[in-house]
Parts: C-alpha cells; sequence; structure tokens
C-alpha cells in the first residue's frame, strides 16, 4: 500500500486504505504510515497536503486502535493549522479530534484558534469554524461545552449554528445549559433553526427527549412553520410513542 507508486486520483489513493486494506497494517505498518502522512502534509504543495490528511484520516476512520500512533503528530498537525499554511485546515481539525480520548492540550489549542478564526474572514471559514466547534464538542468537557454554546449563541450564520446544535445532540451532550439553549431555540418564533434542534434533540437520551415533547407537539401543528419542520416533529412524536 505505501509502495505501489503513484495514483491517479484522490479517488484512488483513498481506495487504497480502504477498511480491508488498513485492517491487515501491523503496529510498525502504523509507524511508517503516520511518518509518511506527516511529510505529506508538510510539503509545500496543496494538493500533496491533501493527500497527507486523507491518509491520516482513512486509518482513523477504519482502525479503534490509533490513537498512540497519532500522539506524536499532533505537535505538526496544530502547527499546520496554526500557520495556516494549508486549504485543509479543517480536516487537520477532524484528524486531531478523531482520537477516543482528547488530550486537554489539543482541546486548549482548538479554543485559542478559534479566537484566530473569528478574526479571519475567508471562503473556507465556515468549514473550518464548525470542524473547530465539533472538536471541543467531541473532548466532553465540560467547560469547552460552554464555550461552543457560547460561541452559536453569538453566531450570525445560520450554517455554523444549525450543524453544531446536531453535532451536540450526536455526542449526547445534555449539560443544562445546552438544553436551556435547545428550549429557546424550539420556542423562538423564528423557524430557521427549529429543524436542527428538533434533529439534536431526537438524538439525546430518552428521558431528556420527553422533557422536550410539548415544543415538538406544538411545531407539529404549527400553521406557519415550514413543512419539513412539520415533518421531522411528527417523525419524532411518532418515535416517542406520541
Amino acid at each position: 500500500m505505501l509502495h505501489g507508486g503513484p495514483v491517479k486520483s484522490l479517488v484512488e489513493f483513498s481506495d487504497a486504505f480502504s477498511n480491508k486494506e488498513v485492517s491487515k497494517l501491523t503496529a510498525d505498518d502504523l509507524h511508517q504510515t503516520f511518518s509518511v502522512c506527516r511529510k505529506l502534509i508538510n510539503d509545500p504543495r496543496v494538493d500533496v497536503q491533501r493527500y497527507g490528511a486523507l491518509c491520516f484520516f482513512n486509518v482513523q476512520r477504519a482502525r479503534f486502535d490509533t490513537d498512540p500512533f497519532v500522539g506524536p503528530y499532533l505537535a505538526d498537525l496544530e502547527k499546520l493549522v496554526a500557520d495556516r499554511s494549508t486549504l485543509v485546515t479543517h480536516l487537520l481539525i477532524v484528524i486531531m479530534t478523531q482520537q477516543s480520548e482528547i488530550p486537554t492540550r489539543t482541546s486548549e489549542f482548538l479554543l485559542a484558534h478559534l479566537q484566530v478564526v473569528n478574526r479571519t474572514k475567508d471562503e473556507t471559514i465556515e468549514d473550518e469554524t464548525i470542524a473547530t466547534l465539533g472538536g471541543l464538542i467531541a473532548a466532553h468537557s465540560k467547560p469547552m461545552t460552554s464555550k461552543v454554546i457560547e460561541y452559536i449563541k453569538a453566531s450570525d450564520s445560520i450554517g455554523i449554528q444549525g450543524t453544531i446544535i446536531q453535532a451536540l445532540g450526536v455526542n449526547r451532550v445534555t449539560d443544562p445549559e445546552f438544553l436551556e439553549y435547545i428550549k429557546s431555540v424550539l420556542e423562538d418564533p423564528d423557524s430557521q433553526l427549529h429543524w436542527n434542534a428538533i434533529e439534536a434533540v431526537d438524538r439525546l437520551p430518552m428521558e431528556v427527549r420527553k422533557t422536550f415533547g410539548a415544543d415538538i407537539l406544538r411545531l407539529s401543528v404549527e400553521p406557519n412553520e415550514p413543512e419539513n419542520v412539520k415533518e421531522i416533529a411528527k417523525a419524532f412524536l411518532k418515535h416517542q410513542g406520541q
């Protein structure tokens, strides 16, 4: 897999790192693979950086035992994210946060990076912001979750707000501050985030979902509510046996 010569496209490159192939890698193979990845992501050519990032990503996605192998490369990933020299910054952030237990240092780095992102205006800003916020959510740390909620409350991007609300649900965040925020979204006459909020609630534990039943029932019959919101509200209620 590492010595097969050049490939013609990113698709072929990703195929070479299929789950089946990656599952065959020994510990020595993983060390060698990530060493090659490091060289690729530090290459000044954007296309080569993309290959390196995909290599990291695909191996992590296919294996559950890569934490010890990724750890030594976190400093490299942080450096690339910090100097903003790559167009795949958001993918590098995802790689940093795919570990089963995210180091406190990485969470702190992401929090600091979020402040940098806030001061930056470019075409990739939304993807990068979502990746950063998603990484903080994945850290499962109450202070980090509070920072994420603080950010989405202040954000004027519906795309960022909606995506992160759903990510909080997927990560089954039940912090009271988040639950209060979700309730305020469901009660807001502005329906732009209602769909995302219901989707998030549907991922939470059953005892938590029940507390939102009345709000979601109201939205399911609200005349001015968009049809897609009514549909997901009705599906939620059916799922709850209501």
